[in-house]
């Protein structure tokens, strides 16, 4: 047939030995030289070639090493590398008789460069080329326009290297083919006038995993630019986390750097958004220009900040909250009219993608009968665009507490959801326990004395505003005998409550002796449970608990403990005052057991 102009080869390809078929491997798929066709070029074959009229040529499963590339007449025209049955067609859906290719029988892009490397063949017109991609697919499209400059029409259908099986699940475009690097490979085919591309967008449009190395270097070179100091691990683990889209507890002890949590998420997504370039890929769907964040604190020191700001300033503190990153909210605030606009302000409500919980543990706590509208914070989450859940405790125990803010939260145990848990003990912090020598309905405490003598500032924390007040007066009448004996230590010492009763310009003050004291000068602060969580005080030295009975939880216990701060400096205690039945309550609680 020396006159043939049009020759198909539709091949299908061979089944190599030993290959396994993609649903039994799910590894990178590999180029097998296993399954090609043999060579149209008989080896050793040194005659003509057979058809020098030829103009269209169409093989599929091309064999590399076949010499009839080395031959293709000038008369040549169209030439196609295609596969058959092609991948694609399953793609858009065939019905379930129609078996796929293994795509590992497909050439890489380098090996697709090798073969048009050997044709000879300036005047193609047409080129139909498919492969999968490998790294030197950058190579094969700038060698196009170098080796066929008067192609008109080219048809290129590019897989990535993940099975078959995979492209069900491919991600919802987010972005954009990178169709700048394409052209410019393409630039030097001046003639073209008909392009086809079927591009396998898995390879450029996956999301970015920020819980990867990459990611995870990625956001401590981001922190570390912002803050000055590098993040902990712990703190990575969270926050690469949050930036995947996942909801996040984070149990971690007093001090640790909880805050971290979620100011460090804020500035990685901020940073990535003006600068979207530090990405090999588009950002995140969740991510937003101008990424704002709601916080809830559920502590009345929150509250008392926010009330003096509002007093201070005249005008009203919601109509800033649109312009502004960081909204920190107590949970009585939830249904107030101010947070009612911002729900309705499209604006704003796009903007916010994290929802912040601290002490969370309080949601078990209090949120059942001391403050229900605790319960109003998880149904916020709904308001807004599903943002993620970033919630923060130090103490929170596995089992029902646990459960119980899992349901508030909404917080489901799965891909979606991450759980920090780290040790709360407080290695820096002495445990002292002591007996009461004073009875429950005592108005002298003796035991106690030592506080004034001190030297230090000290916490101490009671459970009825009645022993607060009883411990106040008792210290406070001791002090003013000291004072009239000419005692040097009075002028040095102050006795002071903070609770709900005291006005709040009152508690405030005492705040801020706390926060400002001198070496001069020690606070003895009798306080409640509102105040072992939501306060940030570097001078309280020691910690005493003085309940007139036992402790309620361990939990608590934690909590008060974790007011004082930077133990080792400080040489800090914590001071734990039991009641004198407390032997005879652990006898017999614990039957056999021999307490000294």
């Amino acid at each position: 047939m020396p006159h043939l102009r049009i020759l198909a080869l539709k091949f299908f390809p061979l089944q190599g030995k030993g290959l396994a078929r993609p649903a039994d491997d799910d590894s990178a798929i590999r180029s097998s030289r296993e399954t090609e066709r043999p060579p149209l070029w008989p080896p050793g074959y040194t005659g003509p070639f057979p058809w020098p009229e030829l103009e269209r040529l169409v093989v599929s499963c091309p064999n590399v090493d076949d010499e009839v590339y080395d031959h293709l007449p000038p008369t040549l025209r169209s030439l196609s590398l295609r596969y058959w049955k092609h991948l694609w067609w399953f793609v858009r859906g065939r019905p379930a008789s129609y078996e796929p290719p293994d795509l590992r029988a497909y050439h890489t892009a380098t090996l697709t460069l090798g073969i048009l490397r050997r044709c000879a063949i300036p005047d193609l017109d047409q080129l139909t080329i498919e492969y999968v991609a490998d790294e030197g697919e950058d190579q094969l499209l700038a060698f196009l326009g170098q080796a066929f400059p008067r192609l008109s029409t080219l048809s290129v259908l590019q897989y990535a290297q993940i099975p078959y099986t995979h492209f069900s699940l491919l991600p919802r475009l987010n972005g954009e083919l990178p169709a700048r690097r394409i052209a410019s490979g393409l630039a030097n085919l001046v003639n073209l006038r008909r392009l086809k591309i079927y591009f396998d967008f898995y390879r450029y449009l996956t999301v970015f995993a920020f819980n990867s190395t990459a990611g995870r270097a990625l956001c401590r070179q981001i922190i570390s630019a912002c803050f000055g100091y590098d993040p902990h691990d712990y703190q990575l683990d969270g926050v690469t986390r949050a930036l995947d889209g996942l909801d996040i507890l984070a149990i971690t002890p007093t001090g640790s750097g909880k805050t971290g949590f979620l100011t460090m998420y804020l500035v990685v997504m901020q940073a990535v958004m003006e600068q979207p370039l530090l990405l090999p890929s588009p950002p995140p769907r969740h991510f937003q220009h101008r990424a704002a964040m709601v916080v809830v604190c559920p502590t009345i020191a929150l509250q008392v900040d926010m009330d003096a700001l509002t007093t201070a300033r005249p005008r009203n503190l919601w109509d800033d909250v649109p312009d502004s990153d960081v909204l920190l909210v107590a949970p009585e605030q939830l249904d107030k009219k101010g947070f009612e606009r911002l729900v309705n302000n499209s604006a704003y409500k796009m903007r916010v993608v994290a929802l912040g919980v601290d002490e969370a543990h309080l949601l078990n706590t209090w949120g059942k009968t001391f403050r229900p509208e605790f319960e109003k914070i998880g149904p916020t989450r709904m308001r807004f665009n599903q943002p993620v859940v970033i919630a923060l405790t130090a103490t929170l125990r596995a089992g029902p507490p646990l459960r119980a803010v899992y349901d508030s939260l909404g917080l489901y145990e799965g891909p979606r959801f991450h759980l920090i848990r780290r040790s709360n003990a407080r290695h820096d912090l002495r445990i002292i326990i002591r007996l009461m020598k004073s009875t429950v309905n005592a108005t002298a405490f003796p035991e106690l004395e030592w506080v004034l003598s001190a030297r230090r500032n000290i916490l101490i924390f009671c459970r009825t505003l009645k022993t607060c007040h009883d411990i106040m007066s008792y210290l406070d009448f001791q002090l003013k005998c000291h004072a009239a004996t000419g005692d040097e230590l009075a002028p040095h010492v102050e006795v002071r409550s903070h609770n709900g009763l005291n006005w709040p310009s009152y508690n405030d003050t005492t705040l801020d002796h706390l926060r400002s004291g001198s070496d001069n000068m020690f606070s003895v602060v009798l306080a409640t449970d509102t105040l072992s969580v939501g306060i940030d005080v570097a001078r309280i030295h020691h910690v005493v608990v003085f309940e007139r009975g036992l402790p309620v939880d361990m939990g608590t216990l934690i909590q008060q403990a974790g007011r004082a701060r930077d133990g080792r400096e400080m040489k800090s205690c914590l001071v734990i005052y039991l009641p004198r039945n407390a032997l005879n309550v652990c006898q017999a609680t614990l039957p056999g057991v021999s307490v000294p």
